[in-house]
């Protein structure tokens, strides 16, 4: 007695897909420009301008001691 749908047929070892490791060309298209949001320019200017006031502040206590 056979299943249902007919007999079963285990197919061959059959390679479906490949892999292609060849490098993608270039098409001349815009290059990466890193660009940062206005906020995190803004957070990095008073964060900057912070270490600046209190390394200031460290040095006048020393020469004030």
């Amino acid at each position: 007695m056979t299943a249902p749908g007919g007999p079963t047929a285990v197919p061959a070892e059959e390679s479906r897909s490949q892999i292609d490791e060849e490098p993608i060309p270039k098409l001349g298209g815009p290059t990466y420009k890193q660009v940062k949001p206005k906020t995190y320019q803004v957070l990095e200017e008073q964060l900057q301008s912070s270490e600046d006031t209190s390394q200031a502040a460290a040095a006048g206590k020393r020469i004030g001691l």
